[in-house]
């Protein structure tokens, strides 16, 4: 998870690194993934795309970004909000790709948390609804400000700790240790970013093996292969859920889509070239696009595939699901 390829000036040093090291390869990776994850680089990517007329490519150009901005910044199932949803130009990115998937009732809800927690556009609101004799409406929406505002203060390290002690000596000793674990959380994963940043810019990766790994297994030419979304019953057949143990915890860290932490016990789906998410998340994943989110394998095997799109059930054995 802590990967530098979005960052500015940083993914650049990793790529000279790279190059330094005859990892050419590595580097031209790296510097497509900065093109899809880097603010302001992914938009012009995704715009040379549909100017191209693979809106498809588009899509998941943006799919990939605002996975990457979440990432940075941390946001969790448990957020009043997703903190992109409060960010000018993240919010309004997230809600026209949302609109132009036909999710638009996300589309909506984005952008009314956005009015509701950015600073100035939130006061803004609550004022309009004053004024419009809707005293209640403008209370609920500095509730949702404060609230927003409290949780994400929570994540800065120090300031959050900071903060759990003034809710304990106060007597509010529920919110202090939501505050305290919420530090420490962000503490351990901050550190574990910088950690794996520094090792895979200046050392091949255990990530990076394991993805050379799959890319000699099912061939690199498979990466290039736009699949079509899996209906309900492939993405049964295709992948392998389980109960996800302590150790695959410790080695896996968070969800490649939704950022968050994995839990002891939780439910969880691998794919052939074994990348682990939540279930949920793959599930929904797979049923707009029929590659992994991580490497680009298709998760249906090739010769499974029809021209169609869908699955021919003549594939070879051993590709089947199985459910633990």
């Amino acid at each position: 998870m802590g990967n530098v390829d979005g960052v500015p000036l940083a993914s650049q040093v990793k790529s000279v690194v790279q190059v330094t090291r005859g990892d050419f390869a590595g580097a031209a990776d790296t510097q497509n993934k900065f093109s899809q994850k880097c603010l302001g680089a992914a938009q012009v990517r995704s715009f040379v795309e549909v100017l191209g007329g693979d809106l498809n490519k588009a899509a998941d150009t943006q799919k990939r970004f605002l996975q990457n901005a979440r990432e940075l910044m941390g946001a969790t199932p448990e957020d009043p909000a997703n903190l992109v949803d409060a960010l000018p130009v993240l919010s309004q990115l997230k809600s026209t790709a949302c609109f132009l998937d036909g999710r638009r009732e996300e589309a909506r809800a984005t952008q009314d948390n956005f009015t509701k927690h950015f600073p100035v556009v939130s006061q803004t609101r609550s004022l309009l609804e004053v004024v419009s004799g809707r005293p209640n409406e403008a209370l609920e929406t500095q509730k949702a400000f404060m609230k927003f505002t409290s949780r994400v203060m929570d994540k800065v390290p120090l300031l959050g700790h900071a903060k759990a002690v003034v809710h304990r000596a106060v007597g509010e000793h529920e919110r202090a240790e939501q505050a305290m674990n919420e530090a420490n959380r962000v503490t351990r994963k901050t550190t574990r970013q910088i950690g794996t940043a520094l090792t895979d810019m200046l050392n091949p990766s255990v990530h990076q093996r394991a993805c050379s790994s799959d890319q000699e297994a099912f061939g690199r030419e498979q990466t290039d292969i736009n699949a079509e979304p899996l209906s309900a019953a492939e993405i049964a057949e295709h992948t392998l859920t389980l109960h996800i143990a302590a150790e695959q915890v410790q080695s896996h860290g968070a969800c490649p889509i939704c950022i968050a932490d994995f839990e002891v016990g939780e439910t969880c789906t691998t794919l052939r070239c074994f990348h682990l998410f939540h279930t949920n998340c793959c599930t929904q994943w797979l049923g707009q696009s029929g590659n992994c989110p991580v490497c680009r394998v298709p998760a249906m095997p090739e010769q499974q595939r029809s021209p169609g799109g869908s699955s021919s059930r003549g594939g070879p054995a051993g590709s089947s699901s199985r459910r633990r």
